[in-house]
């Protein structure tokens, strides 16, 4: 049992090991790996010249990695090893808008319109996301009053103020991230 159990971990543990190092390596495009450091040129720069090269793995090795919007390109695979995170920005200068994607509404009716992108494709093929690493959208949200009408539930809204019942939720707060939209994509590899 014991030798099942210690080769069940290593099976796990290999699948979130060092990459080799011909991937384009974030860091030897200039991120420090410091979470302060705003790095969406240098991701996109290293996503550019594995394009261009053909394709291949865009490597996060641990550390912080924050940015705004990313495109993603055909044959290019985003590698984020174990311990490595990318964070969303949580400027809204750090998102490019000139793109549309599906988003709801209040009331929960889908859409087109324009929404802040972390990471985002359109008609790319044999693209992804791969490794043991985090994508976190470092979304805040706040406990409050209701600043509108839901449409969902208007009835029970109106008879909790006549109740005198506070109604209240929690409040998402600017940049409202998306943080991976794959637009008309093929072959897509989401995998660790």
């Amino acid at each position: 049992m014991r030798k099942l159990l210690s080769l069940l971990i290593l099976v796990i543990c290999s699948s979130c090991v060092s990459r080799s190092s011909d991937n384009y390596n974030v860091k030897s495009y200039g991120a420090s790996g410091q979470k302060e450091e705003i790095v969406t040129e240098v991701i996109q720069r290293a996503i550019d010249a594995c394009h261009a090269n053909g394709g291949g793995r865009v490597y996060f090795p641990p550390g912080s990695y924050t940015s705004g919007t990313i495109v993603l390109k055909s044959n290019v695979l985003l590698d984020l090893e174990a311990g490595a995170t990318l964070y969303a920005s949580r400027d809204p200068k750090d998102y490019e808008v000139d793109f549309e994607i599906i988003t709801k509404s209040i009331n929960g009716k889908a859409g087109t319109g324009i929404a802040p992108t972390l990471i985002y494709a359109k008609k790319a093929v044999n693209t992804g996301i791969l490794g043991c690493g985090i994508i976190d959208g470092q979304a805040i949200r706040t406990y409050g009053a209701i600043t509108y009408v839901d449409n969902f539930i208007p009835d029970e809204m109106a008879n909790a103020q006549k109740m005198g019942l506070p109604y209240k939720k929690w409040n998402k707060h600017k940049p409202k991230v998306v943080l991976v939209f794959f637009d008309e994509c093929k072959n897509i590899r989401i995998r660790d």
